[in-house]
Order: C-alpha cells, then sequence, then structure tokens
C-alpha cells in the first residue's frame, strides 16, 4: 500500500531503512499506531519524517515510521536536516513531542467544530475512539465534585487506557484535579 504524499520532502524512503534515535524517550501504544495508520490512510503524508544529516537518526516522526512498518504502507517522505550537536538533536525530539502536550484542549468547541464539519469519528482528529456525541458540555460539568449528588452514578465503557486517560482530561476540564489512579477507582467501582 502506498499513502499519497501531500508535504514537501527530499527523498522517499523505506521506513524499515530510518534508524530510530536511539535517545528518543517517547514510546508508542498499539492504539496510538492505529490512530496514525489512520490518520495517514484518510489524509495522506503532511509531514515528512525529519533525519539529521549529522547522525543518520530520525529526529521527528518515531510513531509514523513504526506504524508504517507495522502496517505496510510503503515508502515514507524524509527531510534531512543539519543540527549542530547531539543535544540539538535531542532537545528538538523533545520538543516536538512536548509542546502540543501545553495546550488545553477546549471540548465543546471541538465538539461543535467537529459536528460542523460533519465529521463524527474522533479518531480523525487523532483522538481516542469515542463519538463526538459523548463528549459532555463543560457547562453542564458541577465546578466541584463536591456538587455531585453522591446518589447519581452513571457508567462509560472504555476499552483502553488510552480512551480511560481521554475520559479523565475530559472530566478534568472543570478544574477540578482527578488524579489516574483516583480516577481509575472511582471508575472501576
Amino acid at each position: 500500500m502506498s499513502i499519497e504524499i501531500k508535504c514537501t520532502f527530499g527523498d522517499l524512503k523505506d521506513p524499515k531503512e530510518l534508524k530510530p534515535h536511539p535517545l528518543n524517550p517517547n514510546q508508542h501504544s498499539e492504539d496510538q499506531l492505529s490512530l496514525i495508520t489512520y490518520i495517514l490512510k484518510a489524509q495522506g503524508w503532511r509531514d515528512a519524517i525529519v533525519v539529521s544529516k549529522r547522525s543518520g537518526y530520525i529526529v521527528t516522526g518515531h510513531g509514523r515510521v513504526e506504524a508504517s512498518i507495522r502496517d505496510d504502507l510503503g515508502q515514507v517522505p524524509v527531510e534531512y536536516q543539519e543540527f549542530e550537536s547531539e543535544e540539538q538533536e535531542f532537545a528538538h525530539m523533545v520538543a516536538d513531542n512536548e509542546l502540543a502536550k501545553h495546550a488545553k484542549m477546549d471540548h465543546n468547541f471541538l465538539k461543535e467544530t467537529a459536528l460542523e464539519l460533519g465529521i463524527k469519528d474522533l479518531n480523525f482528529l487523532g483522538k481516542p475512539p469515542l463519538q463526538l456525541e459523548e463528549i459532555p458540555q463543560t457547562d453542564l460539568v458541577p465546578k466541584s465534585l463536591a456538587e455531585v449528588d453522591s446518589s447519581f452514578t452513571f457508567k462509560i465503557k472504555c476499552s483502553t487506557h488510552d480512551q480511560l486517560k481521554e475520559l479523565q482530561s475530559i472530566f478534568s476540564v472543570t478544574g477540578e484535579s482527578i488524579g489516574y489512579d483516583k480516577f481509575v477507582k472511582v471508575i472501576g467501582d
């Protein structure tokens, strides 16, 4: 299978020929790799894999390369870039993954915009496979967990830990901090 390439790139490579950076701290779950493959098939390649001219290692795109190998998606677009040192490669690799984590997702805006655009499958947006209709309106979520009537219970089925973490982040939008372990325990009861 070959995925349409919609980005600029310098070379096309067999992903098995690319060398993962040995200092890459990220690990990619099977769920994440499946989402990557889903998006690549739906959208095509929008970003090239960045490989260091200095070391020959992948600097950004490890997950896309791993998904391409796992799901036999064909050649991948590669962009070779100059890095002055191993420290600069490492810093760019980590920052590339960490910067997006500092953004706060506005779930109401996401739901409204996606529904307006006709997107009903959150996989298309890189989200775990919860349907848009299941995202709660945050203005209906109590301001404090203390305001929840203890006789009121509900169940939401999550089939993976990634879905459970996403659900935790949705419930955390009120500013009420819920630790993952506590959330698992509350949901598991």
